[in-house]
């Protein structure tokens, strides 16, 4: 479902298709796969991307550059720790998780919650 949510902000359709679907659906699903034999965390297309999409991302740089921005040394550098029971926050990351907290409310508005199995599955 995410690749689809991305697929609908980034306009990627053409006349209501989305081309080359299966390198995009396979892609996809490999992803997953690859990130776990990698030891990483899952690598797939999230609502998160919706982000760097409606700033025009399209070509996986903007994602390279966040990521490398995002590395702790960075965070520390940018914002002054904060001690939160037995973790160190930083702050830094808060306007981020805002930001991706509320396009992942948008979609909410195409779920079909008077069919309740397609609200279970959409969600």
């Amino acid at each position: 479902m995410p690749l689809l949510r991305v697929r609908d902000r980034a306009g990627f359709l053409e006349d209501g298709r989305l081309p080359r679907a299966r390198e995009a659906m396979a892609t996809d699903a490999l992803g997953p796969i690859v990130g776990t034999v990698l030891g990483t965390s899952t690598v797939t297309a999230y609502v998160e991307s919706v982000a760097g999409i409606e700033e025009g991302a399209r070509t996986g740089v903007a994602s390279l550059v966040t990521g490398t921005l995002f590395l702790a040394p960075l965070a520390r550098m940018a914002g002054a720790p904060v001690a939160a029971g037995g973790a160190t926050l930083h702050p830094i990351v808060a306007p981020a998780l805002i930001t991706v907290g509320s396009f992942m409310l948008g979609a909410v508005a195409h779920v079909d919650f008077r069919d309740p199995p397609a609200a279970i599955a959409s969600s």
